[in-house]
């Protein structure tokens, strides 16, 4: 009887270590401890960090973190987009707005006046006779 009553006590003692160490894990995500991400020169990209795509130079901050399949994943605010953490570099956050924090909206008179030197560009453009023509 007495191994009995030991064998339930030690499978709760489990079942609850288990539930324990569950919202560890969780909370631990929550404040981003161990979520952290190596960027393509090898700093750690944490949650708040500021970071810059190479692609395309979206520059952001880091909101979530997760490992897929061996690959750290980085989660931007700007486009709410994940990126494989290797095509990111960390961006001083004093040179945030040096990178074009503002440029995905531009004002109606900013697109305007690229409309403007657009088409100027395109007068300038003169089609002779000696244009390459494609093979076949």
């Amino acid at each position: 009887m007495i191994t009995f009553k030991v064998l339930i006590v030690s499978k709760h003692f489990y079942i609850v270590s288990y539930i324990v160490v569950l919202y560890i894990i969780e909370f631990t995500k929550l404040i981003g401890v161990f979520m952290n991400a190596s960027d393509s020169h090898g700093n750690l990209i944490n949650i708040n960090s500021f970071v810059r795509y190479a692609g395309t130079g979206t520059v952001g901050k880091a909101i979530d973190i997760k490992n897929e399949d061996d690959v750290d994943w980085v989660k931007i605010d700007k486009t709410s987009l994940w990126y494989d953490s290797s095509t990111l570099a960390i961006v001083d956050e004093n040179k945030y707005d040096k990178y074009g924090e503002n440029d995905d909206n531009p004002t109606k008179e900013d697109i305007i006046d690229q409309t403007k030197k657009a088409q100027e560009n395109f007068g300038e453009i003169e089609l002779g006779d000696n244009v390459g023509e494609g093979g076949g």
